[in-house]
Order: structure tokens, then C-alpha cells, then sequence
């Protein structure tokens, strides 16, 4: 009995012990894994803060939305009444891209703001910008009825500087009427097409932040539109600035246009099927072709052009006058300088060698007397002739048909400038009913011509070209004056200029509207008005009473109080010093920015 006591209490023992053991051991490992964990550190938090604003109104905007985003996941904050948001993560690169009912970002390359969240660092201030979206509008029309039309939009640059692409694309409902909202600051285009009608394309489109840009009514055209590109045949490049026109099978023109920057053109629709294009450029040969539309309301017409050199004139000196060369002067104006100088024979002169462009070409006789300017492109032909000088014949006779004699002299400007800096030439005699002014040069020519008793004939301004003959028929007759009177519509006298179209000299009315001008040697004269500060108006052929007084009145479209403010005078003045007026200075708009 007693062995079996002893036995089982020894068996207690051990099994006290091992589970004692086992429990000491789970204990530990267990306090080993929580001091392994409590030793992990937690991942830490950067924060963020800022306000999305009017670019515009410098105004935070309430309740925009902004969007967060790593490359795993994303979230939207919103911004409270002041336009703040606050943002905590945990450190790495976001993008930040704000948004807001009727704002947009300055363009397509401007959507969002990358940032780095660093840990336990706080970002405050940081300021994210949207403006306010534009508008497109407008109506389209075939003929008076609205129409149903496609149409895209692209912008040639916006505010982010993104440029040639499309933005949107629509369509005009049954009105004819279309939309476009929530668009970019900047410039594009707009192309409208309808079936049966040709393309159009509206360029150079003004879109501005908060504004509606209304078209109003576009009318499509019937017909068809060449487009295309003029390039290069030898590198493919495009051709700038070449000149290229449309025209019908009888030789009148039907429309123009010149290629962009990158060579690129398109015609204004024609309605004629059959046409002819040429085009120009500089340095490359002349390019013609038959074009046939058929039913087609746009055509693509690709335009190879190849390269040429050097210049052909072919020269005739006509002038009569010995030694009978020309001396021939060819300037290149985008150089600046003669590119070629000498004295030629009559006859087609070849210069092969001759390169650059545009150039002027002068040509003018040994003795100075005939001269001649031309443009020219390299690969060009052009014809170049001295003219002889110009002749005027002149008859003269009194009112009662009597023959007088007496003096002559003349007043001549090159540039329709007589009555400003001409040049006159001497009083000379004349006996015989008739006489003639040879060897004159081209311009702008005033006859005058007195008898005995100073009583006097003018011509009208008279335009003379090289080689031309003109004949003119002057009667001698007692000079007239006009006595003016400048009243507004509603009657009233008011202070003016007075000028007489073809004469330098200025006039003033006096206070009740009065003004002289005499003497004067025609039949009517064309007068000039100029209210204080106001636009001009002009009186055309205002018949004179031939060697008398001829009074006249004459009534401004402008009520007194359109009229000029002036205080009245008591007597003719000279007229106060002009004011120097400047456009105003666009302000710069930087766009949106961002800063912390």
C-alpha cells in the first residue's frame, strides 16, 4: 500500500513539472513575439495644406474637388467655403489635380501638379489654380434656314501652351444652334460641314476665361474647297507664303488664298466645277493645273513645286533718246543690297547666276529722264520697257470764245502728292490757241494758265503716265470764291476745318459758321469738314457760280450736342495742337501657377 502511495505521488510530481515546462516555454515565445512586434516602427505621416483659387478673382473656390492619387490608389478632397483643403498620407510622389463646376485649367497640359509627401513634414500654403471655363457659340445657317452641321473644334495653342489638337466635336441641333463649354483660354479653329455643302473653316478664334465667345450666325456655302499642301519637290518640306489662286475655264479669277507656314492652304468654295490653279512661290517654278471637283464639295490637291534659279528680263528702251541702253539695277530686298548693276543693250538679258529674293528691279534711261521699277521672284521673266516721256496739249479760249494769249506754267508730284510739296516749273509764254508740255515724267499734274489781265484757267489734278499723250481744253474766266456756312443737322452753327480736296491749305469757321475760300478757277469743288475732334464728312462737287460769290450751306449728320464742345470764337484761329492718343496696354495673365 504504502509502495503505491509513494509511486502515484512521484507520477503528480512529473507531470506538475513537465506541464510547468511546456507552459514557461509557450510564455516565453509568446513575450518574444510581442517584443518582436512592439520593436516593428508604425509607418509615419507627412500633411498638406493649401487653397485652390480663381485665377481670375483671386478668390479661393468653395467645394472644388481634389483629387489625390499614387501609383495605388486615389481619393478626393473637398475644399471648404474658403477654397482650403488639408491632406495627411503617409510619405511617397502624388499627383494633385483640382476641379470645380465651371472652371477648367489653363489647357490640356496642365491637369494636375505632382508633390512629395515627406514624412513628419508639414506642407502649408500651396496654392492651386483654375479659371474660369470659356464658351463657344454660334448658328449655322444654309442660306436664311438653320441646319443641322458637324462640327469640330481645335485649339491651335491653348494657355499650357498645348497646341494642334482636337478638343471637341459636335453638332448643331434642328435651330442650327451649338455649344461648347467648359473650353481652354486660348486660339483654335472651327470646322463645320454639312452634306451638299462645302467645309468650312473659321480660324484664329479668341476663347477667354469666364466668357462666351458667340459666332452668331455662319453661313455654310455651296459649292467646293480645294485644300492641300504646297511643298518642296526635291525635300518635301512645306512652302510658305506661295500665292495660289482659282480660276475658271474663261481666265477670271474666282478666289485666292497663300499657304501657312507649314505649306498648308485651303480655298473659300467655288461653285464651279472645272477650274484652273496656279500657284507662285519664290525661287521655285511657275505651277499650273486642271482641277476637276465632279460631286465632290472638298478635294485634297497636294502641290510638288520645283526649285528654279537665276532671272530673265527682257529689256526695250522705247524712249527715243540717245544712246538707246538702259541701266539696270537689281536689289535684293531681304539682303538689303544690289545683287547685280550694269548698262545693257536692248534684248533678253539671262541671269543665271542670280540667287536670294524678292528683288526690285530698276531700270532707267543714260540721261535719267525714264525710269521703271518691278518686282521680281527668282525664276522669273519679266519684261522690262522704257516708255517715252509723256506730252500734255494744251487749248485755251476765254468764256466768249476769244483766243487769248498769255503764260503757262505747271505744278507736278510722282506720287499723287500735288498738294503736298509739288514741284512747279516757271511761268512761260504761249501765243497760239494751243500749246504742248513734252519730255514730262509720270505723276500728278496741275495746269494753270493766266491771260493779260491775270484772269485764270486750272485743270483738274491730272495723272500722266509714261508715253502717254493727253490733251486738255481750259477756259480763262473770272475767279469765284465760296462763301460757306457749317450748320449740324439740328441747325446749328458750330466750329470746323474747312479743307478743299486737292489743296494743302486749311480753313476755320468762325463762331456763327462761316468760312471763305477763294479765289478759286473752277467750276466745282469737293470740300472736306471736319467738326472738332469728330469724324470727317465730305461734300462732292459743289457747283460754283463761275467769276462771282457762290454761297453755300453746309449740314453736317451730327445733332449740336454730337458735335465737338468747343467754346465758340469771335474770329478765325488756328486750330489746337493735336493730341497724341495711345492704345491701351493689354494686361499679361500668367496663367495658372503653383507654389508652396
Amino acid at each position: 500500500m504504502n509502495k503505491i502511495l509513494r509511486f502515484i505521488l512521484i507520477a503528480v510530481v512529473l507531470a506538475v513539472l513537465v506541464a510547468s515546462a511546456f507552459w514557461l516555454f509557450h510564455f516565453n515565445a509568446a513575450k518574444q513575439q510581442d517584443t518582436q512586434a512592439a520593436a516593428q516602427p508604425k509607418a509615419n505621416i507627412g500633411s498638406f495644406a493649401g487653397r485652390v483659387i480663381d485665377k481670375v478673382s483671386g478668390r479661393g473656390i468653395a467645394n472644388a474637388t481634389l483629387r489625390v492619387s499614387d501609383k495605388n490608389s486615389s481619393k478626393d478632397i473637398v475644399t471648404d467655403a474658403q477654397g482650403n483643403f488639408f491632406l495627411e498620407a503617409p510619405g511617397g510622389v502624388y499627383t494633385l489635380a483640382p476641379t470645380a463646376e465651371a472652371y477648367v485649367a489653363r489647357g490640356r497640359d496642365d491637369q494636375w501638379r505632382e508633390v512629395a509627401i515627406v514624412n513628419d513634414t508639414k506642407f502649408v500654403n500651396a496654392a492651386l489654380y483654375l479659371q474660369p471655363a470659356a464658351t463657344l457659340h454660334g448658328r449655322v445657317l444654309a442660306g436664311s434656314s438653320p441646319i443641322s452641321a458637324n462640327i469640330v473644334m481645335e485649339y491651335h495653342e491653348d494657355a499650357s501652351g498645348a497646341k494642334q489638337y482636337i478638343f471637341a466635336s459636335t453638332r448643331s441641333d434642328e435651330a442650327g444652334e451649338f455649344t461648347i463649354s467648359d473650353a481652354y483660354e486660348g486660339e483654335a479653329s472651327l470646322k463645320i460641314n454639312a452634306s451638299g455643302f462645302a467645309l468650312i473653316v473659321l480660324h484664329k478664334i479668341k476663347l477667354r476665361p469666364g466668357q462666351t465667345t458667340d459666332l452668331g450666325d455662319i453661313p455654310l456655302l455651296e459649292g467646293a474647297s480645294l485644300y492641300g499642301q504646297v511643298v518642296s519637290g526635291a525635300t518635301g518640306q512645306g512652302i510658305a507664303h506661295a500665292q495660289l489662286a482659282i480660276l475658271d475655264q474663261n481666265e477670271v479669277l474666282l478666289t485666292t488664298t497663300r499657304s501657312d507656314s507649314a505649306g498648308n492652304y485651303r480655298f473659300e468654295p467655288v461653285t464651279t466645277k472645272e477650274v484652273e490653279l496656279r500657284v507662285r512661290a519664290n525661287a521655285f517654278a511657275f505651277y499650273e493645273k486642271s482641277i476637276n471637283f465632279g460631286q465632290s464639295v472638298e478635294l485634297l490637291q497636294n502641290i510638288e513645286m520645283q526649285a528654279t534659279q537665276g532671272l530673265v528680263l527682257n529689256v526695250y528702251n522705247q524712249t527715243q533718246r540717245l544712246p538707246r541702253q538702259t541701266d539696270i539695277i537689281i536689289r535684293d530686298t531681304t539682303l538689303q543690297s544690289v545683287v547685280y548693276e550694269s548698262r545693257v543693250e536692248d534684248g533678253r538679258l539671262e541671269l543665271n547666276e542670280i540667287e536670294g529674293g524678292p528683288f526690285i528691279v530698276e531700270a532707267r534711261s543714260p540721261d535719267g529722264e525714264s525710269e521703271l521699277k518691278l518686282r521680281a521672284t527668282l525664276g522669273s521673266e519679266i519684261n522690262v520697257i522704257l516708255k517715252p516721256l509723256a506730252k500734255i496739249i494744251v487749248s485755251v479760249h476765254n468764256e466768249d470764245g476769244t483766243l487769248p494769249a498769255g503764260e503757262y506754267k505747271y505744278s507736278y508730284a510722282p506720287n499723287m502728292a500735288i498738294s503736298h510739296g509739288a514741284t512747279e516749273s516757271p511761268w512761260q509764254s504761249f501765243t497760239a490757241p494751243s500749246f504742248e508740255i513734252n519730255d514730262l515724267k509720270e505723276g500728278d499734274y496741275l495746269i494753270t494758265v493766266r491771260d493779260a489781265e491775270m484772269d485764270v484757267a486750272q485743270s483738274p489734278i491730272t495723272r500722266i503716265r509714261l508715253g502717254e499723250q493727253r490733251a486738255l481744253s481750259l477756259v480763262i474766266q473770272k475767279p469765284s470764291s465760296l462763301h460757306g456756312k457749317v450748320i449740324t443737322s439740328d441747325g446749328h452753327a458750330i466750329h470746323a476745318k474747312v479743307e478743299r480736296v486737292g489743296d494743302a491749305q486749311e480753313h476755320y469757321t468762325d463762331h456763327a459758321g462761316n468760312f471763305v475760300i477763294g479765289p478759286l478757277y473752277t467750276r466745282d469743288v469737293s470740300i472736306i469738314i471736319t467738326p472738332m475732334n469728330k469724324i470727317s464728312q465730305r461734300f462732292d462737287n459743289v457747283k460754283l457760280n463761275v467769276g462771282s460769290v457762290t454761297n453755300h450751306e453746309f449740314k453736317l449728320q451730327i445733332t449740336y450736342a454730337q458735335a465737338s464742345d468747343e467754346p465758340a470764337v469771335d474770329e478765325i484761329v488756328l486750330p489746337p495742337e493735336g493730341e497724341n492718343w495711345e492704345a491701351p496696354i493689354p494686361e499679361s495673365d500668367d496663367g495658372m501657377e503653383f507654389s508652396i
